[in-house]
C-alpha cells in the first residue's frame, strides 16, 4: 500500500508486480512514458488516490502478464448468456447452424452437472458455490430461434455440452420454432476461475475506487462545473488482464467505481472479463482514440451512471464476447437514499456527499445566488397537509435532469401535479410563454428537458390541483432534479459516440438501457454484431440521434428501440444487410419513464441538394422500417409524428419495407404521418403498409414505388369495422407506382360508413406498367379482385390519377360488398382516350352483383392533372356479351335481350336490372364458371313461341382437376391422379377429393407435418389446388392418410396474410430436424370439394 506519491521511471523499466498494489487515498502513482510493467497471475493495481499514466503514440506504457502466453485459445465460445446483468448470467443460447438459438428445456430441469457443463462450455467455472447454477426461467422470446434440449445427460468434468449424450447427434435435436410456445428458456449463472486454454497467464487489471477528483469548467463561459478525476490514462496497453486472484473470478481490465479517469489512446485486448467497466460514474466519461477488442466480456460497460454523460470518440470496439457498448442509467436516485440510509457512506453511490445535497427546496427558497456554479440540484417538496400556496418563480437556464420523483397522492383521485417551465415575464413574477407542463407521476421519471434560454429568466413552478374542497395535499410530493447550464446550442448529452467502429461483438453492438438523456451516434460504424440488434435501446424516455453512420450486417435488427418515447432522428445513415429488420421502434407503456414528445424522423438527401448524405435502408432480411403503435393520451398535449423523407428503401425482404402500426384506442392523440419523397424499390414484401390507419393524419406524397414483388401500398381498414369511430384522414398524391408485381398494386379503404374517416387518392398518382397476378387462377374471386388499384370503401375519393397496366386484367376494382354504394373514381386517366377501350378493365358491380359501383364518368383523356381534357363517357355502357364472342356472357343486362338456343359460358355474374328482361330459348344451357351466379331484378323468361319440351339448363362448367407444379394430392395407393378415386356427395352436390398433401420444396417432393397444421393453411392449400373446403368443421376438411415413402419436408408453416404459395411460406424444413419432433406418420391429409351442379341462392327472380 502506497500512502505517498510514487513514480515508476522509464530508466528502471521493466517492473514486476507480484502482489496487489494499492495507491492510498491521497497518493498519486505516476508512470513515465514507455514504462513496461509485468504482473503476476491475478494481481493488479487498486487506485483510491490517483494514477497518472501518460504515454504517447510512439512510446506507449505497457501492462502485461509476467507469465509468457504461449498456448492460448483465442476463439470465443459457441454458447453465451444474454438478457442478464453480465456475460456470466442470463438466458442460455447456442450458436447452431449459423444462428443464435435460445435453449428451451420444455419445462424440464437440468441437473447441476448439466449447468456446470454449460458454464465450462463458455470458458467459465461454476466455483462449487451453492447459489450458482440454475438462475431462473426466461419467458420465451418468439423473435429468437429455439434449440430444444430437455436433458443433456452430461457426465461430470466434461468440458463442453457437445460432449454430452443429448448433444451427440445434432441431426436429431429439434429446432422448430413452435416447439416451445408458452414454455420458458433456461437461464443460468456462472462463477469462478476461467478454464479456457491460457487463462493462467492473465493478471487482474486496474481498479479505481472513489479516486481523487477536482472541479473543472464545463464550458468556456465558466458558469458550470463538473467533477473530473485527477487520474489520467493515455496511450496505455493492457493485455491479458481480467483475472482477480483474490476473488478467484474474472473482472474487467479497467474497473472504476465513482469518478472515472480520462482515458485516451488505450489498447485493451484479451481480457478474461470485460475491457472497461464503470460502476455508477458521477461525472462525464471520456474514452477516445482507443482499441478495445477480443475481450471475454463487454467492451465498454457503464452501469447505473448518475451523471449520464459518456463520450466515446475515435475508438475501435470489436470481437468482444459481450456487447460492444453496454450503457445503463441509474433509475430514481432516491431509491439509493433509502437503501443506504440517510447518514451512511456508500462507496459506489457518490450521491450523498455535501456537494450533492440540494442547493434549495424551491417551496421554501426561491432564488439561487449568482456566485454558485451550475449544475444545481433542486428539491421540490410538498408534504402531507401542505396548504397550496406556491412560490411565483425561480431563475435558471438550459437543462433539467430529473433524479427522483415521488407523488403519493392517489392516482385514482382527481388531483393533478405538474411542473411548469416557461419564460419569465420581466414586468411581473409570472409565466410569459409556457414551454413545458410536465406531469408529476409517482416513480415515473420524465426525460431530460433541454431548451434554449431567450435571455430572460426561466419561470419554474409546481402546480398541484387538490382533490376535493379541503385545499390540502393528500399525499407527499417530492422531486429532485439537476439544472445544467451550458453555452447556447450546446445541449446536454447522455451516451455520445462519434467516429467509432463497433464490429463483430458476440452481443449487441450498442445496448442502451433506461436512458433519459439525448443519445447520439455520429459517424459510427456498427457492423456484424451478433446480438439482438446493432443498436438496441431498452426502456427509458429520451431523444435518439443517428447521423452519418452505418449499421449493417448484424445478426439481429439494425436498430431496435423499445422505450416509453422521445424524439428519434436518423439522418444520412446506411442501414443494410441485417438479418432481421432494418429499424424497429416500439412503445413500452409499462416503462417507468415519461416522454415529453414523440416523433420519429428519418431523413435522407433531397433530389435538389447533392450535399446531403443519403439515407439508405437496404437488403434487410425481415423488412425495412417497423414502427409500433405509439399511443399518447390526448390529455398529454403531445402530437406524435412519423416523418420519413427522401430515403431509399431497396431490396428489403419478407416483411414490408415500411410498416406503421396505428394506435387503436379511444382518447389518444392523432399521429401525423408524413411519408414524402422516398424510393421503395425491389422489395420482396409490401412497400408501405398501414393497416389499420386510425387515429392518424397521413400524407403520402411524391414517392416512387418501383419493381416491388408485392403490393406497393396498403392502407386499409376494412378488416377492422369495430374502429369506425376512430378518426383517420389520409391523402395519397403525386406518387409513382411502376414495374411492381402483386395481387394488387395499391389497396386502399377506410371503415365503410365511418363519418370520421376519409381517404383521398389524387393529384396524378401514376400507376403504370405494373403486373397484377391472380394467385388462384383456377378459382373466380367474389369479393377480392386482382386489379392495379383495389378500393374497399366508399369514403375514398380517387381523382385525377393515371393508370395504364397492360399486364393487369383490371385497372381498378372494389371489394366493397354493398350493392347500393358507389365509389367516386371520376376524372382519372385510364390509359386510353375512349371509354370502349378501358371500361372492361373496371371490376365492380358489373362483374359481381354483390359489389358496389365504381363511377368513372367523366374521365381524363390525357394524363395531366392541370390540363386533363375532362371527357364524358357519353352514355357508353358495358355489354354483357360481345359480338366477337357471342357465347361468352357476363355482366349487367341493361335492356331486353334474347338468347337463342346453344351453350353459353358465363364468366361474370349475370345481373338483370329492373326494367330489363332476358329471354331464353328452349335447349339453352348457361354454364357458370365456379363462384358465379345470377341476380334477377327485372325479368327472366323462357320463350314459348314454339311449344317445346326441351329444358333451359343452368349448370356449372365441367371440372378439370388442375395440376400445379409444386403441390399435389396423393391417394392411399400413391396415385397422384386423385380424380380417379373421387366420389359425389349426392346431398351436397359436391365432388369430394381426399388424399395426402405433398409439396415440392428445396428441389424435392415430400410431405407436411400435421402437428401445427391449421384450417387457414388447409384453405390456402385447397385454393392452390383449385379447390375449396368447408372450414367450419374439421371433419369436413381433415383426414389422416398413410404416410407414404417421401420424407417430411415442411413443418410449422407461417404464411403471411398476402402469401399465396404455401411452398414459399416461411417454415421449418429438414435443416430444422423436424423428423426429431414430428412422427413420420403425422402427415397432412386434405378432404376438399369442387362444386359440380348447383346454382346457389344468389339467383333470385320475380317470375
Amino acid at each position: 500500500v502506497y500512502s505517498n506519491n510514487v513514480t515508476l521511471y522509464y530508466r528502471n523499466s521493466p517492473y514486476r508486480i507480484q502482489t496487489d498494489l494499492t495507491i492510498g487515498t491521497k497518493a498519486v502513482l505516476t508512470i513515465e512514458t514507455g514504462v513496461k510493467i509485468y504482473f503476476d497471475t491475478g494481481v493488479g493495481i487498486k487506485i483510491k488516490g490517483a494514477m497518472w499514466a501518460v504515454g504517447n503514440e510512439f512510446a506507449r506504457i505497457q501492462m502485461l502478464p509476467y507469465q509468457r502466453v504461449v498456448s492460448y485459445n483465442s476463439e470465443m465460445p459457441q454458447f453465451r448468456l444474454i438478457d442478464g446483468s453480465s456475460v456470466r448470467q442470463g438466458r442460455l443460447q447456442i450458436k447452431f447452424q449459423n444462428r443464435w438459438r435460445s435453449i428451451c428445456t420444455k419445462l424440464t430441469n437440468w441437473t447441476s452437472v448439466d449447468v456446470s457443463t454449460a458454464c465450462r462450455s463458455m470458458g467459465f467455472n461454476d466455483g462449487g458455490i451453492f447459489f450458482i447454477g440454475f438462475w431462473k426461467w426466461y419467458q420465451r422470446n418468439n423473435d429468437t430461434y429455439p434449440f430444444v434440449m430437455p436433458s443433456p445427460k452430461c457426465q461430470p468434468n466434461v468440458l463442453s455440452l457437445w460432449e454430452c449424450e443429448g448433444f451427440r447427434n445434432p441431426d436429431m435435436i429439434p429446432l422448430s420454432e413452435n416447439l416451445c410456445h408458452g414454455e420458458d428458456d433456461i437461464g443460468i449463472r456462472c462463477w469462478g476461475e476461467p478454464i479456457f486454454l491460457g487463462w493462467q497467464g492473465h493478471w487482474k487489471g486496474l481498479q479505481f475506487f472513489s479516486s481523487s477528483l477536482k472541479y473543472v469548467n464545463s464550458d468556456p463561459d465558466m458558469v458550470a462545473l463538473h467533477q473530473e478525476s485527477v487520474s489520467r490514462l493515455e496511450f496505455v496497453d493492457l493485455l491479458y488482464a481480467g483475472y482477480d486472484r483474490s476473488t478467484r473470478n474474472t473482472t474487467a481490465a479497467i474497473w472504476v467505481e465513482g469518478i472515472p479517469p480520462i482515458m485516451n489512446g488505450l489498447r485493451i485486448e484479451r481480457s478474461c472479463g470485460g475491457a472497461v467497466h464503470l460502476v455508477r460514474p458521477a461525472a462525464p466519461v471520456v474514452i477516445a482514440n482507443s482499441t478495445i477488442r477480443n475481450n471475454r466480456g463487454h467492451g465498454i460497460a457503464v452501469m447505473d451512471t448518475i451523471d449520464g454523460r459518456v463520450f466515446i470518440n475515435m475508438t475501435t470496439i470489436s470481437g468482444n464476447y459481450g456487447d460492444g457498448v453496454h450503457y445503463r442509467e441509474a433509475y430514481d436516485q432516491s431509491s439509493y437514499l433509502a437503501m443506504f440510509g440517510k447518514h451512511s457512506v456508500a462507496r459506489t453511490a457518490g450521491f450523498l456527499d455535501d456537494n450533492k445535497k440540494p442547493r434549495l427546496d424551491m417551496c421554501m427558497e426561491h432564488k439561487i445566488p449568482h456566485t454558485f456554479f451550475f449544475p444545481h440540484l433542486i428539491e421540490v417538496k410538498l408534504t402531507n397537509g401542505t396548504i397550496i400556496s406556491l412560490p411565483p418563480k425561480l431563475l435558471y437556464t438550459y437543462s433539467i435532469q430529473f433524479m427522483s420523483v415521488r407523488n403519493e397522492n392517489d392516482k385514482n383521485s382527481d388531483s393533478e401535479t405538474r411542473l411548469i417551465i416557461c419564460d419569465a415575464n420581466a414586468n411581473f413574477d409570472g409565466c410569459d410563454g409556457e414551454r413545458y407542463r410536465i406531469p408529476i407521476l409517482n416513480r415515473i421519471l420524465p426525460q431530460t428537458v433541454s431548451f434554449r434560454s431567450s435571455g430572460q429568466p426561466v419561470y419554474l413552478s409546481l402546480e398541484h390541483t387538490t382533490s376535493g374542497l379541503s385545499g390540502r395535499v393528500a399525499g407527499d410530493i417530492n422531486l429532485t432534479f439537476l439544472i445544467h447550464a451550458s453555452v447556447t446550442d450546446n445541449t446536454f448529452y447522455g451516451l455520445n459516440i462519434t467516429h467509432t467502429l463497433i464490429a463483430n461483438n458476440i452481443g449487441n453492438g450498442i445496448l442502451a438501457q433506461d436512458i433519459r438523456e439525448r443519445t447520439v451516434l455520429t459517424n459510427v460504424t456498427v457492423v456484424e454484431n451478433e446480438g439482438q440488434a446493432g443498436l438496441l435501446v431498452r426502456d427509458g424516455a429520451a431523444d435518439l440521434w443517428i447521423n452519418a453512420s452505418r449499421i449493417s450486417n448484424n445478426l439481429g435488427d439494425g436498430i431496435n428501440v423499445s422505450y416509453a418515447g422521445g424524439s428519434i432522428t436518423i439522418n444520412g445513415t446506411i442501414i443494410g444487410g441485417n438479418k432481421w429488420r432494418g429499424c424497429a421502434f416500439h412503445q413500452n407503456t409499462s416503462s417507468p419513464y415519461l416522454p415529453l414528445h414523440q416523433e420519429i424522423v428519418i431523413k435522407g438527401r433531397p433530389s435538389n441538394n447533392i450535399l446531403y448524405l443519403r439515407t439508405q435502408i437496404v437488403d434487410n432480411a425481415w423488412g425495412g422500417i417497423l414502427i409500433g403503435n405509439f399511443c399518447i393520451p390526448s390529455w398529454r398535449n403531445i402530437q406524435p409524428k412519423v416523418l420519413i423523407s427522401w430515403i431509399e428503401l431497396v431490396g428489403n425482404r419478407y416483411h414490408a419495407s415500411v410498416e406503421i402500426f396505428a394506435c387503436q384506442k379511444d382518447g389518444v392523440a392523432n399521429t401525423v404521418v408524413d411519408f414524402t419523397g422516398n424510393r421503395i424499390e425491389a422489395g420482396l414484401g409490401v412497400g408501405f403498409r398501414m393497416e389499420p390507419a386510425v387515429n392518424t393524419i397521413a400524407i403520402i406524397s411524391s414517392n416512387q414505388f418501383i419493381a416491388n414483388n408485392d403490393t406497393a401500398l396498403i392502407i386499409r381498414n376494412s378488416r377492422f369495422p369495430q374502429l369506425h369511430n376512430l378518426p383517420a384522414q389520409v391523402i395519397i398524391s403525386k406518387n409513382s407506382f411502376k414495374f411492381n408485381t402483386g395481387q394488387s398494386i395499391i389497396a386502399v379503404g377506410m371503415v365503410e360508413g365511418s363519418q370520421n374517416q376519409n381517404l383521398t387518392f389524387n393529384q396524378q398518382n401514376e400507376v403504370r406498367e405494373n403486373r397484377v397476378v391472380n394467385p388462384f387462377p383456377y378459382l373466380n374471386p367474389r369479393f377480392t379482385p386482382y386489379a392495379a388499384l383495389v378500393v374497399s370503401s366508399s369514403n375514398v375519393v380517387i381523382n385525377r390519377n393515371c393508370f395504364k397496366n397492360p399486364q393487369a386484367t383490371y385497372e381498378i376494382g372494389t371489394e366493397l360488398g354493398e350493392h347500393a354504394k358507389w365509389i367516386d373514381a371520376r376524372e382519372n386517366n385510364w390509359g386510353y382516350p375512349r371509354p370502349e377501350l378501358f371500361m372492361h378493365r373496371i371490376f365492380d358491380q358489373f362483374n359481381r352483383y354483390t359489389l358496389a359501383t365504381i363511377e368513372v364518368n367523366p374521365f381524363a383523356a390525357v394524363c395531366n392533372q392541370r390540363r386533363p381534357h375532362i371527357t364524358a363517357v357519353q352514355q357508353y355502357y358495358r355489354s354483357f356479351r360481345k359480338d366477337s364472342e357471342p357465347y361468352i356472357l357476363g355482366g349487367t343486362i341493361w335492356e331486353n335481350q334474347d338468347l337463342g338456343k346453344g351453350l353459353y359460358t358465363v364468366v361474370d355474374d349475370l345481373n338483370i336490372v329492373p326494367g330489363a328482361r332476358l329471354t331464353l330459348s328452349p335447349n339453352t344451357i348457361l354454364q357458370f364458371n365456379n363462384g358465379l351466379g345470377m341476380l334477377v331484378q327485372g325479368e327472366l323468361v323462357r320463350t314459348e313461341l314454339h311449344s317445346s319440351d326441351e329444358m333451359v339448363k343452368f349448370t356449372s362448367t365441367p371440372f378439370v382437376l388442375p395440376r400445379p407444379l409444386n403441390i399435389r394430392l396423393v391417394d392411399e395407393n400413391d396415385n397422384i391422379d386423385v380424380s380417379d378415386c373421387r366420389y359425389i356427395d349426392i346431398e351436397l352436390l359436391y365432388t369430394v377429393l381426399a388424399g395426402r398433401l405433398e409439396v415440392y420444396v428445396n428441389n424435392q417432393w415430400g410431405t407436411v407435418c400435421n402437428r401445427s397444421w391449421t384450417k387457414e393453411l388447409a384453405l390456402l392449400a385447397c385454393n392452390q389446388l383449385g379447390l375449396i373446403m368447408d372450414p367450419e368443421y374439421p371433419e369436413n376438411w381433415q383426414v389422416f392418410p398413410p404416410p407414404g415413402e417421401l420424407p417430411l419436408v415442411m413443418d410449422n408453416i407461417r404464411c403471411e396474410e398476402r402469401e399465396y404459395d404455401i411452398t414459399n411460406c416461411r417454415h421449418d424444413g429438414i435443416s430444422h430436424s423436424i423428423i426429431a419432433s414430428c412422427a413420420s406418420t403425422d402427415v397432412v391429409g386434405l378432404f376438399i370439394f369442387e362444386i359440380i351442379g348447383q346454382i346457389r341462392n344468389e339467383v333470385q327472380t320475380n317470375l
